[in-house]
């Protein structure tokens, strides 16, 4: 971790704390590991999906945080000044459209037990599987000391309206 490239660091909350200890005492668990996907049917301009989690990555500085607990006496979440977008594309268009389900059942159980490196931000992947012409499958992975539930919806919201905005070559119109 480059001391240029460190934004801020911040004391872990007593949640973090316990995740923390979870997941270094069980790395291969996947217990924190957090996945949501979905099916996108229709025209996806790809190029601006990933503008779009760019975006949203940069704004939001916990997307770029990483945990060091090994050279300090307590915890502490690093935050990058940049990272880059953990992107993957997979194009499984000439692959039995009847071994799609199992091939993605195959996909999230190895991409959950891949778990992440906690010392090294962002947290968090993101894959988009190509099925069809216009059908895609789309996965979130993150550890679950970045974000809850609810900030999962948000987050995702701004990629959304963030998305909007760059398939019409604006720019994002949102709050600080």
């Amino acid at each position: 971790m480059s001391k240029a490239n460190i934004e801020a660091m911040y004391r872990l909350s007593p949640l973090q704390h316990g995740m923390l200890f979870h997941t270094i005492y069980a790395p291969d668990s996947g217990v924190y590991v957090e996945q949501l996907w979905c099916r996108l049917q229709g025209p996806l301009q790809i190029a601006a999906f990933q503008q779009a989690w760019h975006y949203v990555i940069n704004r939001h500085t916990v997307l770029r945080t990483a945990f060091e607990w090994q050279l300090q006496s307590d915890p502490v979440q690093v935050v990058q000044r940049q990272v880059k977008l953990p992107w993957t594309f997979y194009d499984w268009r000439d692959l039995p459209a009847s071994t799609h389900d199992d091939q993605l059942q195959d996909f999230l159980e190895t991409d959950r037990v891949q778990g992440f490196a906690l010392d090294q931000a962002p947290l968090l992947r993101l894959a988009l599987i190509q099925t069809d012409g216009d059908v895609y499958w789309f996965i979130w992975t993150n550890h679950h000391m970045l974000l809850d539930g609810w900030s999962r919806a948000q987050v995702m919201q701004e990629v959304l309206v963030s998305y909007k905005a760059f398939v019409t070559h604006q720019m994002p119109d949102m709050p600080p």
